[in-house]
């Protein structure tokens, strides 16, 4: 009867250390779940730090885009600006070039018809042959 006591006393003793273990193991698998749940909120924050600087510098490259932008149109505006006012030159040069080729017709004509420059004789037709 002894030796019985002695195998119920320790199977016991087997049963206790078990139910540890077991509760051992229940709050390390809850500590490793937790250290798993802690090493993805790490990684997301890296994945969100990464993004956010990427997205900083994003936007710091669009900022100088655009201003390089609102300087080239300001540069195509005076561009136009420039050409315009050489189309003005240009068609006023050529009314004078065409006021000065009339100028210069008439007065060579009156010019070899001294009779014609003084009114002394009409015009026939010699402006048409020059």
């Amino acid at each position: 009867r002894m030796m019985i006591v002695e195998k119920d006393n320790f199977l016991e003793g087997l049963q206790k250390r078990e139910k540890l273990l077991r509760v051992d193991m229940t709050a390390h698998k809850q500590t490793l779940g937790a250290l798993g749940a802690h090493i993805q909120a790490v990684e997301a924050r890296i994945g969100r730090l990464k993004e956010e600087r990427q997205l900083a510098d994003i936007a710091a490259q669009k900022l100088q885009m655009e201003a390089a932008s609102g300087k080239l149109d300001v540069e195509r505006t005076n561009i136009r600006a420039v050409a315009s006012a050489l189309e003005n030159r240009i068609d006023t040069l050529g009314a004078g070039v065409k006021n000065n080729l009339e100028t210069e017709i008439e007065s060579m004509r009156r010019s070899v018809q001294p009779l014609v420059a003084g009114g002394y004789q009409r015009d026939d037709g010699a402006a048409e042959a020059v």
